[in-house]
């Protein structure tokens, strides 16, 4: 068994033989993307459990709504550049 840490992107409700494959680690951090189909590295399989469990959890299904980041405020202020310095000495 060979490990590879991708991900296949499809559009909603398509196969995942119709995604597209975007892999960070086959060149050392170049993403390299292709067709499932047409890249003959890896033979490409769909993990259906995975892929319900990642369905369940994602943000689309929770109340058939994304979810937003609203907050734009850090709960605490960093602290500015003098008491940084003040702290660090």
């Amino acid at each position: 068994m060979r490990e590879n840490n991708a991900i296949v992107v499809t559009a909603k409700g398509k196969p995942f033989q119709s995604g597209i494959v975007l892999d960070c680690w086959r060149h050392s951090g170049r993403v390299h993307w292709s067709s499932v189909t047409g890249d003959h590295f890896f033979p490409w399989k769909e993990n259906l459990a995975y892929a319900r469990f990642v369905r369940a959890r994602s943000a689309g299904t929770i109340k058939g709504q994304l979810a937003f980041h609203t907050r734009n405020k850090a709960k605490e202020e960093p602290p500015s550049s003098a008491e940084f310095s003040a702290k660090a000495h």
